[in-house]
Parts: C-alpha cells; sequence; structure tokens
C-alpha cells in the first residue's frame, strides 16, 4: 500500500471545494487514512440528516442509511443529548457501553448488516445553520476499534475537511445566486453582459446574447465588436466613462441603432464598484463593467402618456417623449404620429426645455425609468 501523503490530501480537500466530483475521493481517502472503510459527512438537521455525502465504498452503506435508518441513528440522538460542540472527536466506544449497543436497533440491525463495528466522528458546525455536521468514519467489524494512531491522524486531518466542505457550500450559495439572478433576468427579457476592464466578457447571459446581435457580433465568446465603426466607438466611449466613474455617479447609456434594419437596442454600463474593506493584496486588481441591455421597443404598449403629462408635458409632446425616448429617429416618430418631422423637433426642443434635458440620450434614460416602474 502506497505510504499516505497528507499534503496531498489536503490540496485534494480544497480541490474539492470548487469541485464537487471530488468528494468522493476526499471521503475515501479520509477513510482509508484513519483505519476506517470509507467516511460520510452526515447533517444533524433532521431535515437534511438522509442527504449524505460519502464515499464511494459506502454507496450501499449510505444508501440504505437514506432510506430508513437516519430516523434511528442513535449516535446523533446521543450526542443532541450530550451537546457535542464542534471540535469534539466522537468513538462510539467511548459514548455507548457494549450492553446499550446490543440492545440498540441501529448497531445490531444496521451496523451488523453492513459488517461495521466501530465509528469515530468529528464534529464541524453546520454551514447551513446553527446545528452540526459530522465527518464519520465506519470501521469494518473484523478490525477492532480505533488506535490512539488513527484518532490523532483524524484529529489532523479532519478540520481540513471541514473546512473544504464549508468553502464549497460558500461557493454553492454564490452560484446559485448568481444563477437566480440570470434566470430571473431572461425572465423579464433583460440582458446581462459583465466585461473586464480591457472589454472581454466575462459572463453573458441568454436574452443578452440574443439583444445585442442587433448591433454588435459576438467574437469567440469573449469580444463584443460593432456591425459599425460608431456603434463601437460609441459602446467604448460609455464602458470608458462607466470605468472611471464614482460610484453610483453618471448616466452612462444610450441608444444603439442598426441603420440598415432600423432596430435598436438601449444599452445601460454600470460600474459595480463597492467599497471593499479587505486587505489590498487581497483584492482583485480587475475593475469589472456590467451591461444591461434592453429592447427599447419592448414596452411601446403601456402608456406612459400620463406619467408625462404630470411632469408638465402636453400631450402631443408626451408622444414625442414616449416614442422618441425608446428609440425612435424624429423622421420615424412624425411618420407614425402622422405629422411633419419639423413639428416633432419642435416638440422635442419644448419638451427639452421642460425636463431641463439637453441630449436625446438623457431622454432615453427618463423614459426607460418610467417604463421599469409602470
Amino acid at each position: 500500500m502506497a505510504k499516505f501523503d497528507e499534503g496531498k490530501f489536503i490540496d485534494l480537500c480544497y480541490a474539492a471545494s470548487m469541485d464537487a466530483g471530488l468528494w468522493p475521493h476526499v471521503l475515501d481517502q479520509f477513510g482509508e487514512a484513519v483505519g476506517a472503510r470509507g467516511s460520510l459527512i452526515i447533517s444533524h438537521d433532521p431535515t437534511r440528516t438522509a442527504h449524505t455525502m460519502h464515499s464511494a465504498r459506502l454507496d450501499e452503506v449510505s444508501e440504505d442509511y437514506s432510506g430508513t435508518w437516519w430516523k434511528y441513528d442513535s449516535r446523533i440522538a446521543r450526542a443532541k443529548l450530550l451537546e457535542l460542540k464542534p471540535g469534539t472527536i466522537y468513538v462510539d466506544a467511548a459514548f455507548f457501553n457494549p450492553e446499550e449497543k446490543q440492545h440498540d436497533p441501529f448497531f445490531q440491525d444496521f451496523y451488523h448488516k453492513h459488517g461495521l463495528d466501530d465509528m469515530a466522528a468529528y464534529f464541524s458546525s453546520d454551514p447551513h445553520g446553527t446545528g452540526i455536521v459530522t465527518i464519520s468514519a465506519p470501521r469494518d467489524w473484523n478490525k477492532g476499534p480505533f488506535g490512539e494512531q488513527d484518532l490523532v491522524l483524524l484529529r489532523q486531518l479532519a478540520p481540513h475537511v471541514t473546512r473544504a466542505f464549508h468553502l464549497a457550500a460558500s461557493f454553492n450559495v454564490a452560484r446559485q445566486h448568481a444563477s437566480n439572478l440570470t434566470a430571473g433576468l431572461d425572465m423579464i427579457d433583460v440582458g446581462a453582459i459583465t466585461l473586464d476592464q480591457s472589454g472581454k466578457i466575462l459572463s453573458i447571459n441568454a436574452s443578452a446574447e440574443r439583444l445585442i446581435r442587433v448591433c454588435f457580433q459576438i467574437i469567440k465568446k469573449t469580444i463584443i465588436k460593432g456591425l459599425t465603426h460608431s456603434l463601437q466607438m460609441k459602446l467604448d466611449i460609455i464602458v470608458r466613462d462607466a470605468l472611471q466613474s464614482r460610484v453610483g455617479s453618471g448616466n452612462y447609456s444610450g441608444i444603439f441603432r442598426n441603420d440598415q434594419t432600423g432596430n435598436c437596442i438601449h444599452i445601460q454600463a454600470i460600474n459595480p464598484k463597492h467599497k471593499d474593506t479587505t486587505p489590498s493584496i487581497l483584492q482583485s486588481p480587475r475593475n469589472t463593467i456590467l451591461l444591461v441591455v434592453r429592447d427599447p421597443f419592448k414596452y411601446t404598449g403601456k402608456d406612459i402618456i400620463p406619467d408625462l403629462q404630470e411632469v408638465g408635458l402636453t400631450r402631443a409632446e408626451a408622444y414625442a417623449a414616449m416614442l422618441i425616448g425608446r428609440g425612435l429617429s424624429p423622421r420615424e416618430a412624425s411618420v407614425k404620429l402622422g405629422i411633419s418631422e419639423q413639428t416633432i423637433r419642435t416638440q422635442m426642443k419644448s419638451l427639452f426645455s421642460k425636463l431641463d434635458i439637453n441630449r436625446q440620450a438623457e431622454l432615453s434614460y427618463i423614459i426607460s425609468k418610467i417604463d421599469n416602474v409602470k
């Protein structure tokens, strides 16, 4: 048998925190190192006790335990009675006398059925609550009780297993939050693209992939390239200005229009900086930018005319503001409303004055805000 390499085992533990597929190998090696058949991670929370993480060598044991026997696990009941705390090393022989084990169905029917005799465990806090999880290592019945050296090694290795388990739980929560956010944005047809400071794509959701192609193409899944030079320049300026901004300052957005098809998208660049109190050596050197991509015509069916009239626009000015703010050119708005382009431009001059704005991009921003609270 190859000599156990503690350093490689610890590396494997922390690799498993990022790759769930490695956990059966971690638990196999842990069990073997301490003289057990394998090992399991068991939660003492009754809503999760049946769902173990275990060695491949303990597949049958875990299946039987998860099916019924978790309800009758005397070790958990005894641990709760004694209020055993994180850091405790548990061995069956220390908490159950031979007579108790002879009359306990968990030991007599479950343990013996699977050829097990003694169990050693390390108690840790539960990353999902205030309870306990244990790294439990069952020993084959013909190997006798755990030796002193086995328990010394268990005390050395188990904290690494539990730390990696806590990391894995934290990473999983983070991934779940990110997945929920992406799914939610897709449901409301809002695109989200994260860029690094060089403009390369770090992440992109399905809605963004579809919407962005109105005016841009995605090169090798990492680069956004404008269909025209002017579109690229406009995006570059928005991203650059957002990168240089302070948190929460400025409106870095605009309507992007494909002159050949007439289709438009609205893109807003957000600098998600936050105050980072970690030591600077631990902070990421990379800034990121979030691009929020919307279809400015998605809200055309909504009547926001009354909202615009409430801020002082006439009904005609409100119609012009709504259409132009959603991406139409003055000419296209004039055709849609059946009036001359000059009339539209006159109305724009008046409504710009009333709203105290100077650019169409500012109008687009106001309209998108009203659309999104309706």
